[in-house]
Parts: C-alpha cells; structure tokens; sequence
C-alpha cells in the first residue's frame, strides 16, 4: 500500500512539471504570410469484417509556405499500405494543397485542406494501381509554441477514382468517421 502511495505522489509531481513546460512553451502561433510548415501525419487502423482482419498505415509529409496570412500553398506525398498479414496493397502518391486557417482561440485553429492527389503502387495479387483523388480535409491546429503544432483532420470530403489491374473503381464520399483520423505535428520557420 506505502508503494502505490508513493508511485502516486512521484506521478502528480511529474504531470505538474510536464504541464507547466507546456505552458512554458506556449506563445502566439505565428501562421504569417512568408512562413514555411512541414508537417507530417499518419494513420493506423485495423478493421475486422467477418472474422477477417485488414491493417491500414498512411503516412503524409507535407511541406507548405504562407502565401499570406492564414493561408498556405504546399506539397504533398503520400505511402499507404492495406490489407492482412499475408497480402497488402501499396501505393505512392504525390499532391498539392491549399489550407486556409480560422482562428478559434488563442493558439487554437479550425482549418480547411483542399487537396488534389496522383498515386501509383501494386496490389497484393501484383496488379498496377492507379488513382486520382481531390478532397477537402478538415481539421484543427493547436500551437504548443510559436513554432509548433498539433494537428488532427479527418477524411472529410473525397472524390478518388482508381484502377486496379484492369478493374476500375470510383469513392465519393464525406466522412467524419474516427478511422479516418489523421494526428500528425506541423513546425514552422
């Protein structure tokens, strides 16, 4: 009993000294006309259907410079990976982007991501994969610092046209769904 007691006075001393170091990091977000921001976001999903289970990794660089104030003009590029154990598809993209920044808060944004996408990649019975996206993500920035964000966006709206081998398939969709969640962290220079 004397150890949980204790393991529990060393926890609060612990989560007080990382809350007030963030607060120590916080300033004004600096999302200003000449700025550039490199973020990253990832995906990790796993989704059973009828005993059988399918893994999904995204992972999206992205690198984008303020045109003016609250809004920028960027590149994207994209690797996703789907499916089980024994078969996955893969495919490589390559974009470019918009996003437009609402102040909400202090140092707390709501933006819209309008997006356009080319992908190339193979399915896992070795077919080529071809795609051509356009969406707009939605999403929210919080500024830890001046120079740091975090940032979370779902799917939102999507159009994606892609053809499997000589299959041809076309999503149209809108979503708010968790498993489309992407958590990622911007930095600013």
């Amino acid at each position: 009993m004397l150890y949980i007691h204790i393991k529990l006075k060393i926890m609060k001393k612990l989560s007080a000294i990382i809350l007030f170091s963030l607060f120590a990091l916080t300033a004004n977000a600096q999302i200003e006309k000449g700025k550039v921001q490199v973020s990253g976001s990832f995906n990790i999903s796993s989704i059973e259907v009828n005993g059988i289970e399918t893994n999904r990794f995204d992972l999206t660089p992205q690198a984008g410079y303020f045109l003016s104030d609250n809004i920028s003009l960027g590149v994207v590029l994209g690797y996703q990976s789907a499916g089980n154990s024994n078969a996955k598809d893969k495919l490589f993209s390559f974009g470019v982007f918009s996003r437009f920044y609402k102040p909400i808060a202090d140092r707390f944004y709501f933006f819209a991501q309008p997006q356009i996408a080319f992908g190339t990649g193979e399915t896992a019975a070795e077919a080529d994969i071809s795609a051509f996206s356009i969406g707009i993500r939605p999403g929210f920035s919080y500024f830890l610092s001046d120079k740091i964000s975090m940032d979370m966006s779902v799917q939102g709206f999507n159009y994606e046209n892609r053809e499997e081998g000589a299959n041809e398939r076309t999503f149209t969709g809108f979503s708010l769904n968790p498993n489309t969640v992407n958590v990622g962290v911007s930095f600013l220079f």
